[in-house]
């Protein structure tokens, strides 16, 4: 009986404990693609209205334009919109992160950690 009571235990233990990792998930992204991952986000939640569009605010985020205008440009403070080394310290991540932007609202957290990834991994036109 005593044995029977001490293995309740250690079970319950353990369950109690796995159901602790369930309650953060972990966002596990692959390998990102500029052209295959990160286009279609732009083109879903940045073009519209006119935003980041050709004519309106910078970055320009269009399929042809968005990899030049995101390696190159910086924003208006001054901060460059990728920094490959510590992406969240680019504007891109910092406006993402704060869910300034899009103006429609955050995006998903999956669709940020693509972004993320994208520029830790080396921010290639792939």
């Amino acid at each position: 009986m005593r044995h029977l009571f001490c293995l309740l235990c250690v079970i319950g233990v353990l369950t109690s404990l796995s159901s602790c990792y369930y309650d953060n998930p972990v966002i596990e992204i692959e390998d990102v693609s500029f052209n295959d991952d990160l286009i279609p986000i732009f083109e879903g939640s940045c073009l519209g209205a006119g935003c980041h569009s050709d004519g309106g605010p910078p970055p320009i985020l269009t399929a042809l334009k968005a990899y030049d205008e995101l390696i190159s440009g910086q924003s208006h403070t001054g901060v460059p919109y990728v920094i490959t080394a510590t992406p969240d310290e680019s504007s891109l991540m910092l406006e993402l992160d704060s869910g300034d932007m899009p103006p429609a609202g955050k995006l998903p957290e999956a669709s940020i950690e693509k972004v993320r990834k994208w520029m830790a991994e080396g921010a290639e036109n792939n």
